[in-house]
């Protein structure tokens, strides 16, 4: 058996929206890398994302903070997550909730009011 070899400035395993969004910004800090997506699947077909019907935790609802999705993300990963990680996720949902709205397209159901629709998820 031959094995393939592919020489690239960034790899990225797996093709969900965090995949492809890790793609889209390494691009966009510099447009000149080889960035090279891996997938088992079909590009759009595939991924967490697409399971999860792209459901996105983010707090976003009156009465929720920052601070307590960080303590949602800790405690429902069981005090295994890198808390400096979490923090940083936690800290830059918002944005990125805006971004993926505003700038790549991603539509996000929205309630009468016209605030996102938001659901618990497991964990």
């Amino acid at each position: 058996m031959v094995i393939e070899r592919n020489d690239t400035d960034v790899l990225i395993l797996g093709a969900g929206g965090a995949g492809l969004f890790a793609a889209l910004h390494a691009l966009q800090a510099d447009p000149d890398l080889d960035v090279t997506i891996a997938v088992k699947g079909l590009l759009g077909k595939c991924g967490c994302t697409r399971m999860v019907q792209g459901g996105y935790n983010v707090a976003l609802a009156e009465g929720d903070s920052v601070e307590r999705h960080f303590m949602d993300t800790i405690v429902g990963g069981k005090w295994l997550p890198r808390q400096d990680l979490a923090w940083k996720l936690v800290e830059t949902a918002v944005v990125r909730i805006h971004e993926l709205e505003n700038e790549i397209g991603c539509y996000f159901d929205r309630n009468p009011d016209g605030t996102m629709h938001q659901k618990a998820f497991a964990g």
